[in-house]
């Protein structure tokens, strides 16, 4: 990643490949998902800006509803502590409610509405 940000061709032509190799899974991740938002984040951030564009050509040609891709501003463990947090604050809200503390089991759980805004991290 250091000699592709510093602009060495074929570092960069190795990154371009990876991402060549990695778009058609992502494609299919929201395909199936369909979330609002796809957070670029980890190792690759760094160049993210050299094929963010291509990536969204190829979820916009890809699927029926593209979502918004944007590059994380946070290292590679922000966003699944993000995603992790969120999942808590989920759990903790299905155990007490408006109605007091609620029993934790797989129904009550899965019974809850789900709530719009989804993202794929």
């Amino acid at each position: 990643m250091r000699e592709a940000s510093a602009g060495d061709q074929v570092a960069l032509g190795r990154i371009r490949r990876l991402m060549e190799d990695i778009t058609p899974a992502l494609v299919t991740a929201v395909a199936i998902d369909d979330p609002e938002l796809v957070v670029m984040a980890g190792a690759l951030t760094p160049v993210a800006h050299l094929f963010l564009d291509d990536i969204r050509a190829a979820l916009a040609a890809g699927v029926r509803r593209p979502p918004k891709v944007v590059v994380s501003a946070n290292d590679q463990f922000s966003s699944a502590q993000g995603a992790a947090l969120l999942a808590l604050n989920r759990v903790r809200s299905s155990l007490a409610s408006h109605e007091g503390v609620q029993p934790f089991t797989r129904e009550a759980f899965l019974a809850q509405e789900h709530r719009p805004g989804r993202a794929l991290v």
